[in-house]
C-alpha cells in the first residue's frame, strides 16, 4: 500500500474515533495516534504561500505553485502541511476550486493547513470549506505532538491560543513536538515579529522542538532560540521559515538575524522533515531537485 493511502486512512481513523469519544477530530484522542506508531518515523512536507489566482501569469519568479506541487508528488511524503497563505488573493472558496484544486488538491487525502492573512481576507470562509479544518488542532504523527495554530494576532487570539498550547505541551507524553503557524517570529527578510510572541513564549517554554512559518516568501533555518530569540542549544527552539510554496519571492535585508544559519531567496521548494522518535533530520528540496539545505539534531 502507498504511503498517502495509508496516512489518509490514519487520519480518517483519528477523525473516526474523536467524534466516537466526543472530542474534536482537532484534540488529540488519548492512547491514538495521527499517523504511524511512536518507533515509526514520519515524514512531513511543510510549505507555505502557494497558489497564484487561475490565470495568472508564470515567470520564473512568480505562480510556481504547479512546480512545487509536482516536487511535493516527487518527495512523496506521508504528510503534507500548508503553512498558510495557501491561495492568493483572496482565499475565497472559488478560487481554491479554480487554482488550488488543480494544483495541489492531489494531497488531499493527506494534508494538514493552518491559515495565513490571505485566508483571513474572506474571515476563513474559503478555507473552512475547502479543508474542513480548525486551529488550533492538534495531532500525533509518529512519537510527535504535533500543534497548529492561527499566527495572524491580529484577527485571532492568540493569547487564549497560547494558553491552549502550553496546557496541551503540558499534558503531551512524549519527547518530541512541533509547532506551526504563519507569521514568523523571527525572519532576516521581515525581521522579529512582536505580534506572535505569545505563541513564541508559549512553545518556547514548553519544551518544543521544531516551529515551522510560512508568510516571508524565503527559506531560512534558525539555530534553537530562546525566549529572548538568542541561540541557545539547551533551552532553544529551531525555527524554519518556508515561504517559498510559488507565490513570489522576496528579497533578505542586508543583516541576518542571530541565529541565522541558512537562508535561501532565489529559487522556490519545500522543506522536508522526517520525524523520528526522539529526533528529526531535515531538507530543503527546490523545484530543480537540488538539496539546498539539511540537517539534523536531537529532541530536547
Amino acid at each position: 500500500m502507498r504511503r498517502r493511502a495509508t496516512a489518509a486512512v490514519a487520519l480518517a481513523v483519528l477523525a473516526l474515533l474523536a467524534a466516537l469519544t466526543g472530542c474534536s477530530a482537532s484534540e488529540p484522542v488519548a492512547g491514538t495516534a495521527g499517523f504511524g506508531e511512536p518507533t515509526q518515523t514520519v515524514r512531513l512536507a511543510a510549505v507555505g504561500d502557494i497558489a497564484c489566482e487561475a490565470g495568472a501569469p508564470v515567470t520564473a519568479t512568480t505562480c510556481r505553485h504547479e512546480a512545487t506541487a509536482d516536487l511535493t508528488d516527487r518527495l512523496d511524503p506521508d504528510v503534507v502541511l500548508g503553512l498558510g497563505d495557501l491561495q492568493y488573493p483572496d482565499a475565497t472558496t472559488e478560487q481554491f476550486e479554480a487554482s488550488w484544486e488543480d494544483s495541489w488538491g492531489r494531497f488531499s487525502d493527506r494534508l494538514l493547513t493552518i491559515p495565513g492573512n490571505h485566508e483571513w481576507r474572506s474571515d476563513l470562509e474559503g478555507w473552512r470549506e475547502t479543508f474542513e479544518e480548525e486551529v488550533p488542532a492538534a495531532y500525533r504523527l509518529g512519537g510527535w505532538g504535533v500543534y497548529l495554530l492561527d499566527g495572524t494576532c491580529d484577527r485571532a487570539d492568540c493569547d487564549a491560543q497560547a494558553t491552549w498550547l502550553t496546557e496541551r505541551l503540558a499534558e503531551d507524553p512524549g519527547r518530541c513536538q512541533l509547532v506551526a503557524w504563519h507569521h514568523p517570529r523571527v525572519s532576516s527578510q521581515g525581521g522579529p515579529d512582536a505580534s506572535v510572541e505569545p505563541l513564541w513564549q508559549a512553545a518556547v517554554t514548553g519544551g518544543a522542538d521544531v516551529a515551522l512559518w510560512g508568510h516571508d516568501h524565503v527559506y531560512e533555518r534558525f539555530a534553537p532560540l530562546d525566549e529572548d530569540l538568542r541561540p541557545s542549544e539547551d533551552e532553544g527552539l529551531r525555527g524554519f521559515v518556508v515561504g517559498t510554496g510559488g507565490k513570489s519571492l522576496y528579497d533578505f535585508s542586508d543583516t541576518a538575524q542571530p541565529g541565522s544559519q541558512t537562508r535561501v531567496g532565489d529559487t522556490f521548494g519545500v522543506l522536508e522533515v522526517d520525524l523520528e522518535p526522539g529526533a528529526y533530520a531535515w531538507r530543503f528540496v527546490d523545484v530543480d531537485d537540488r538539496e539546498r539545505d539539511s540537517g539534523s539534531d536531537v529532541c530536547r
